[in-house]
């Protein structure tokens, strides 16, 4: 369970606990499915975000 956890922070560009503080967020239902997806597509374009801005 901890390599799927690995995998999926890494997949949503975050370290392992930023991951697994946006599940408990989600857990604790302060974060409804819009919220969801926004959080995941924010963190999906950071790094992309930050080279635009470094050019």
């Amino acid at each position: 369970m901890a390599e799927r956890f690995e995998r999926d922070a890494e997949a949503m560009g975050l370290e392992l606990l930023a991951y697994l503080a946006f599940l408990e967020q989600c857990r604790l239902g302060r974060l409804d499915p819009k919220a969801q997806d926004a959080a995941r597509f924010m963190v999906s374009k950071h790094g992309e975000s930050l080279r635009k801005l470094a050019e």
